[in-house]
């Protein structure tokens, strides 16, 4: 009882701590490495955690939890007295947030597109192969997890696609991909988003409601 009286005021001392940008950005990045959606931009633009992905419903709404969490986090700052670099760091770490919440919400391509699950099946597996060797061992192992990833991520997006006939559009979808050029893939899937993005402000990108690019 004694001892847990002497560590009662350093647990305190330690929840109570202000947060601060670095451990913020430091928690935020190493979560964004595992949800981050894959794309089929050729240009890497940071390394991703190793393990399955999960575009269910439960793991969406887990997805916003710790989004809203960060968002808070974020919020609870007051950098005005910042000095001028640490200021514009804050602002690009509200624009890195303000991203997640894009996806998620104001643009949901998980739940409309069609072509967002054959990035997170397809391109998944193109962006683990493409680099030349060696293949070592964990790259096997990552590459053969995203394979045996795929028949989940479809049987999710036939959950998520409720709008349309999920099954047909990710088979005109595969079509597309693999015969026709970029531009006329992206002209027929701009064609079948019949769901325009609302037009709400965008609370951390910059005045005119963008997103900042993570």
């Amino acid at each position: 009882m004694f001892l847990a009286m002497l560590l009662l005021p350093a647990i305190s001392f330690t929840q109570q701590k202000p947060d601060s940008l670095g451990q913020l950005a430091s928690d935020f990045w190493t979560w964004r490495a595992i949800y981050r959606p894959f794309t089929f931009d050729d240009i890497p633009r940071m390394e991703r955690a190793a393990g399955m992905r999960d575009w269910s419903e439960a793991a969406i709404a887990k997805q916003r939890g710790d989004l809203s969490g960060f968002e808070r986090r974020w919020k609870a700052m007051h950098p005005d007295d910042w000095p001028i670099a640490q200021r514009v760091d804050y602002r690009l770490m509200g624009s890195a947030i303000a991203r997640v919440r894009w996806e998620l919400d104001i643009n949901p391509r998980w739940r409309r597109d069609p072509t967002f699950y054959i990035e997170q099946t397809v391109g998944a597996l193109e962006e683990e192969f493409l680099p030349p060797p060696p293949f070592s061992e964990t790259r096997w192992r990552e590459i053969v997890m995203r394979a045996e990833n795929v028949p989940s991520i479809l049987e999710q997006a036939k959950a998520n696609l409720k709008s349309r006939d999920p099954v047909r559009a990710i088979g005109h979808c595969f079509a597309f991909r693999y015969r026709y050029p970029a531009d006329a893939r992206g002209r027929w899937c701009f064609a079948h988003n019949s769901q325009r993005r609302s037009a709400r402000p965008f609370p951390y990108g910059d005045d005119q409601g963008e997103p900042g690019v993570s």
